[in-house]
C-alpha cells in the first residue's frame, strides 16, 4: 500500500512538471517583449515582470482564464484570496523565471525540476496563507515579491 502512495505521488508530480510547458507556451503571448529572449538577458525586464505578476492580477487572471480548464471558476469570481488564484500566480511567475534561466522551452533537468515543482507547490500554499518557513533563497524571494506583508521564518 505504501508503494502505491509514493508511486501515486511520483505520477503527480511528473505530471505536474509536464503541465507546465502549457504555462511556458504562453509565456511571449503574454510577455511579447520576451521574444527572443536567451538565458540570462535583461534581467532587469525579467524583474519588472515578475513585479507586475505579483502586483496587478489582470496578468494573473489573463493567464488563468487562458489555462483554465472548464470545471474550474470562470475569472471573473477568482481573486487573491483563492487558491487557484495563487496557483496560477506561481506558476505564472515560475514560468517566466524558467523561460529567462533556460530559454523558450527550457526546463531545469532531472532532480532539479522535481525541486522546482516541489517548490512551486509550496510557495502555492505559502503565498495563499501568508506565511514561508524556509532557507531556500528563491523561495524566500518569490515569497516576499507575492507577499511582502507575509511572515518568514527562515
Amino acid at each position: 500500500e505504501v508503494r502505491a502512495i509514493l508511486d501515486a505521488r511520483e505520477r503527480e508530480i511528473a505530471d505536474g512538471i509536464e503541465g507546465y510547458r502549457e504555462a511556458y507556451s504562453l509565456i511571449t503571448n503574454i510577455f511579447p517583449e520576451l521574444i527572443g529572449l536567451r538565458p540570462g538577458e535583461k534581467r532587469e525586464l525579467v524583474a519588472r515582470i515578475e513585479r507586475d505578476i505579483a502586483n496587478a492580477p489582470e496578468i494573473v487572471k489573463t493567464f488563468y482564464d487562458a489555462i483554465r480548464p472548464e470545471f474550474l471558476p470562470p475569472v471573473s469570481l477568482v481573486d487573491e484570496n483563492w487558491v487557484i488564484y495563487r496557483w496560477a500566480q506561481v506558476r505564472l511567475l515560475d514560468a517566466v523565471d524558467t523561460f529567462s534561466r533556460y530559454g523558450a522551452g527550457g526546463r531545469p533537468p532531472g532532480e532539479k525540476a522535481i525541486n522546482a515543482h516541489m517548490d512551486v507547490e509550496y510557495t502555492i500554499l505559502a503565498a495563499l496563507v501568508g506565511g514561508l518557513a524556509s532557507r531556500d533563497k528563491e523561495m524566500i524571494r518569490r515569497f516576499m515579491l507575492l507577499r511582502p506583508d507575509g511572515v518568514l521564518i527562515a
